[in-house]
């Protein structure tokens, strides 16, 4: 690409409308009925406002070529909206001042992208929602979650546990490691 613009496809899960609409892994999307995508939370926001039966035209890069598929915005499977399991490693939400903040498990892929080493653990953060307190704080996607409230974050397990024992309107104070820097965020009710 000439530009680095557009939203990365990283997965496509099995039996979900993204799937059966054609898309792959490695897909770039680059415009979404008619407007420019630039960033995930904005094609988040525009397919989540895009009525459901609706067909959208989505441009996107493939194998260095330019394509459109022709999409019926479909609701996602419920199978599929509860894949946050521990198995499988998938985005969680926790509730309180983190709902706004999804993790996932730091796999060895995952590390490769993010430019850290294969030993390192925590959780990474994969979405942080607009507008929200960790959004604020300067939270961002790609950061590793090394600490919530000074209790060491191995895996998502060990984030789930120490959100868990979070009140809803508690401040929390996170450690993060972002490019190689650590460095910590307080994040307000």
């Amino acid at each position: 690409m000439s530009e680095a613009k557009g939203v990365l496809v990283s997965d496509v899960l099995d039996e979900s409308p993204a799937k059966h609409a054609g898309f792959e892994r490695g897909d770039v999307i680059v415009e979404f009925d008619g407007k420019p995508v630039e960033n995930p939370t904005q094609l988040r926001n525009l397919v989540a406002q895009t009525v459901i039966g609706k067909k959208v035209v989505v441009k996107f890069i493939r194998d260095k070529r330019a394509k459109t598929l022709d999409v019926t915005i479909a609701e996602q499977p419920k199978n599929l909206s509860q894949a946050g399991s521990e198995e499988s490693g998938e985005a969680v939400a926790p509730t309180g001042v983190l709902s706004d903040v999804e993790v996932r498990d730091l796999t060895p892929e995952l590390a490769g992208r993010l430019g850290l080493s294969p030993g390192e653990k925590g959780a990474v953060v994969v979405r942080v929602k607009s507008g929200g307190a960790a959004e604020e704080a300067g939270v961002k996607e790609g950061d590793l979650v090394l600490e919530v409230n000074r209790q060491p974050i191995a895996n998502l397990k060990a984030y789930e546990k120490a959100v868990s024992k979070l009140s809803k309107d508690q401040p929390v104070l996170l450690l993060i490691k972002r490019q190689g820097r650590t460095i910590y965020l307080t994040l307000k009710p």
